[in-house]
């Protein structure tokens, strides 16, 4: 069989917070400015990757974000940044706003605990995006991994040991979720069942290259990986939250 290998294309290792979310909050707003950290060349299900941020992440006009429970839609200004708006939300646990966005969607209804998270979710190719920040100016963070994947791969198993010698699927460590929960305090996601079979999807201008998302719990999962049961990884794979990994 073929081995591949897996070469890390660019990679940004993602802090909690931007240097925008640590000042004090003093007062609630109902208008936001979010942004989102750039994950070396990835993009969401959402984004129209190759074109007008072709090196990271952008919205649509009237997609929505949860702040500390209540949605705000997203306005886009054309400079990599965006506007909010909706009700006024004020600051809690001592001057904090918790934000989260997945595929684009929140669903106001369904908070937990008091905003802190969010879920549940089923991860079905959007990115989702977490922040804990202080200020009206926020960047969001993505709570995955990325496989930048060639024409001739299909989707990908994640397995606990060598596929070669009959291994079932599952990770070593850390889990590939299928759903869960976006844990905004922690930037991370939690709970839910892990995912067996990642399809890859495509996005405009990639000659025909596809991106798997790996929604992952906690920071990093390790596994080996087999695409479509023939390319397969040589070694178990450590892939770390807030990377965009090519398969070469």
């Amino acid at each position: 069989m073929k081995k591949i290998y897996i070469a890390m294309a660019a990679a940004l290792m993602l802090a909690a917070c931007g240097k925008e979310n640590g000042d004090v909050a003093e007062q609630g707003y109902d208008s936001f400015v979010i942004s989102v950290a750039d994950l070396g060349g990835a993009g969401n299900a959402k984004a129209h990757w190759g074109s007008a941020n072709a090196n990271g992440f952008y919205w649509d006009n009237e997609d929505k974000v949860l702040i500390n429970g209540i949605e705000h839609t997203v306005h886009d200004n054309g400079n990599g940044t965006w506007t909010t708006t909706g009700t006024r939300v004020d600051p809690i646990d001592d001057g904090f706003f918790y934000v989260a966005s997945y595929n684009g969607r929140v669903d106001d209804g369904n908070p937990i605990n008091g905003g802190r998270s969010f879920g549940p979710v089923v991860f079905n190719g959007g990115i989702p995006l977490a922040c804990k920040g202080k200020t009206n100016k926020l960047t969001l963070y993505p709570c995955c991994a990325v496989l930048k994947v060639g024409s001739s791969y299909g989707g990908v198993t994640f397995y606990d040991g060598n596929p070669e010698e009959g291994a079932s699927y599952g990770t070593v460590s850390g889990k590939v979720l299928a759903n869960g929960y976006i844990d905004i305090n922690n930037v991370c996601l939690s709970g839910g069942d892990e995912i067996e079979y990642s399809e890859p999807f495509t996005m405009g201008n990639e000659n025909g290259e596809g991106y798997i998302v790996v929604p992952m719990e906690g920071k990093s999962v390790t596994a080996w990986l087999s695409f479509d049961g023939w390319h397969n990884s040589a070694t178990a794979v450590t892939l770390e939250q807030g990377y965009i990994y090519v398969i070469e």
